[in-house]
This record gives C-alpha cells, sequence and structure tokens, in this order.
C-alpha cells in the first residue's frame, strides 16, 4: 500500500510539474527556437509548420486546432506571412487565451524595421504584403528584436517569472550579438549598446571610420568578403539577410513575388546574368532548385539552394547553424 501511495505520489508530482509549464505554439520553427531560449525549462513548445515548407502556404490541418485549444501562448511571425493559414485555426481553435489583443498571443514583428513597404497596395504586383516584408527572421539583428517580444510575452502570462525569463534573455542576447560581432566587441560595448549600434547602423558607420571600441568578429567579419556580391533570388525572402551581410539582389527568379517564372522573365534574367557576371543565383528549400540550376548551366553562376528557416535542411536544427551553413555556402560558392 506504501509502494502504491508513493506512486501515486510521484505520478501526481511529474502531472503538476508539467501542467506548471506555459505551452507555446509557435508557427515556425525559428520562433520555436527563440521560445526554448528564454522559455526554457518554464515552458514546452513546438512548431505548426516545418522549415522547408512555403510560410505563406502551411496546410492548416485539423490538429492543429486542436493543439492552439490547449495553448496557452501562440506565436506568429507577423507583417500578415501567416494571413492565408493562420486565422481559421485560430478561430476554429476556440481558445481565447491566444487570440489577438489577448496575453497568449505574441506577434513578433513588433518593432522590427520592415523593409520594402508597398506604397500604394495592388494585387497586380503580386502577393505584396502592407506590412512590408515578413521574412525577417532570417536576420540575427531581427532575431534579437524576436527574443524581446517572445521575453515580454512570457512575462505577461507568468508575471512571478520575470526574473527569470529575463536573465535567459540577457543570456541569449548577449551570445547571438557576440556570433554576430564578435565578443570582444560586446564586451567593450555591452548587450544593449551593442544591439542599437547594430540595429541603428553605427555599427557600420564606425567601422567605416575605424572608430570602433574593439575589432570586429563574428558572422559579420566572416561575410565582409561578401560584401557588395550582386545576387538572383528566386523570392523576395532574402532581402534582410542580404543587407545585414552587405549583399545586393539585383533579381529574382519570380516576375512578381509569388508568381511563378515564366520563360519570357527568366530569358530575361538569363541575360542579365551572363551580362553583369553575376556569381549566385539562391533558392530557398521550400522551392524548387531546378529553375536555378538550369539558368547554372546556362550561365555559369553557382545555384544555391538554401534553407531560409530552421530545419529547412536536414542538418539545421538551431538558429545558430542556419546562419552560419548558409554564409559558408555562399562564401564556399564564390571561392570556387
Amino acid at each position: 500500500m506504501k509502494y502504491a501511495i508513493c506512486l501515486l505520489g510521484i505520478f501526481a508530482f511529474c502531472i503538476n510539474a508539467h501542467a506548471g509549464k506555459l505551452r507555446v505554439i509557435a508557427t515556425f520553427p525559428d520562433l520555436q527556437w527563440a521560445a526554448e531560449q528564454i522559455g526554457k525549462d518554464e515552458i514546452t513548445v513546438e512548431a505548426l509548420g516545418q522549415g522547408n515548407q512555403d510560410p505563406h502556404h502551411v496546410d492548416a490541418k485539423p490538429s492543429f486546432m486542436l493543439k492552439l485549444n490547449k495553448a496557452d501562448i501562440f506565436i506568429q511571425n507577423g507583417m500578415e506571412q501567416e494571413i492565408g493559414w493562420v486565422p481559421p485555426l485560430l478561430e476554429g481553435a476556440r481558445n481565447a487565451k491566444i487570440l489577438k489583443g489577448s496575453p497568449g498571443f505574441i506577434d513578433v514583428s513588433k518593432g522590427i524595421p520592415a523593409k520594402e513597404v508597398p506604397v500604394t497596395l495592388d494585387r497586380s504586383l503580386g502577393d505584396v504584403h502592407p506590412g512590408g516584408n515578413p521574412h525577417f527572421l532570417i536576420d540575427p539583428g531581427c532575431m534579437l528584436v524576436v527574443f524581446d517580444n517572445i521575453c515580454e510575452g512570457f512575462e505577461n502570462n507568468r508575471p512571478e517569472k520575470q526574473e527569470y525569463f529575463r536573465n535567459n534573455l540577457s543570456v541569449s542576447k548577449k551570445a547571438l550579438l557576440a556570433r554576430i560581432v564578435g565578443e570582444a566587441l560586446v564586451t567593450a560595448l555591452g548587450t544593449d549598446e551593442a544591439q542599437r549600434f547594430l540595429m541603428s547602423g553605427d555599427l557600420e558607420r564606425s567601422l567605416n571610420e575605424n572608430t570602433l571600441p574593439a575589432p570586429l568578429g563574428g558572422w559579420l567579419l566572416k561575410a565582409r568578403p561578401l560584401k557588395g556580391t550582386k545576387i538572383i533570388c528566386y523570392h523576395q525572402s532574402w532581402k534582410y539577410f542580404t543587407d545585414r551581410f552587405g549583399l545586393n539582389i539585383v533579381g529574382y527568379l519570380e516576375p512578381k513575388p509569388g508568381i511563378p517564372p515564366s520563360p519570357a522573365h527568366l530569358l530575361q534574367v538569363k541575360n542579365r546574368i551572363i551580362g553583369e557576371k553575376i556569381p549566385l543565383i539562391i533558392t530557398d528549400t521550400y522551392n524548387s532548385p531546378k529553375t536555378g540550376e538550369k539558368l547554372e548551366e546556362l550561365t555559369g553562376a553557382r545555384a544555391l539552394w538554401l534553407p531560409n528557416l530552421v530545419r529547412g535542411a536536414a542538418h539545421i536544427k538551431t538558429y545558430d547553424e542556419l546562419i552560419e551553413n548558409n554564409l559558408n555556402e555562399m562564401l564556399k560558392a564564390l571561392s570556387k
């Protein structure tokens, strides 16, 4: 009898321990990863979409509604990236805790400096977003803002854990900033000032004026050989990455956002690649690599099939691996 009571006690403890965690559902693996950095042992989290799926067109499965029904927190990218599949899921989930405006709803685009905001809205221009280009997760600078938004959301749901979440935020931001600009510069500036330098443009200006308080390191130093390189992309999903690391997108395989490549448009792209000696063609792993590979055969430019999201390729398990992999592949392609 004592043994049975002991087992029941352990079982009850395990249930209560799990029940005490915030149940978090995110739209993409990058947001799952970010939530794990801030929430750690205080949350359980999973992503609905996969890293090799077009984030605009995830299949809204009925099982997603069941997961959302039980969630305490829902995290989305925002800027209407999920507009085609998330709203019916939230409505069908019947969970007031995670609806827009509730404490359990986190939109990580808050505070992101949006790029390519359309002046006018016209469907003839393709799949444009009123709030701007939503593919900001690929920029590690923007990921720092994502950390802030997730931490704020977790605090709103568990104010008694504020110190825990903020400590995780501090550790996570310092680690990511060290990967971006180098540990020496983060130490010299401090985490908050390093983030401000990075996001305001002061870092690039100070670098050009040779007034940085410590040498540049990290991914930004690694990417210096890429600076100014002209590239062609399949879709407008690399703008934040290329602006961060200094590459120059001069054209797209899509004639307009979301419109499949046409023979006439690809002929123009081919002639431009040859005429301007454009060395790289980038296609996301949720689009077919065949068009880029064909242009590689015709022009000699290197066609790369790269993940734009965590788990966009089998070997990309973390955000650090995503950025590192893409920089390495671009540098390797240019060296050949």
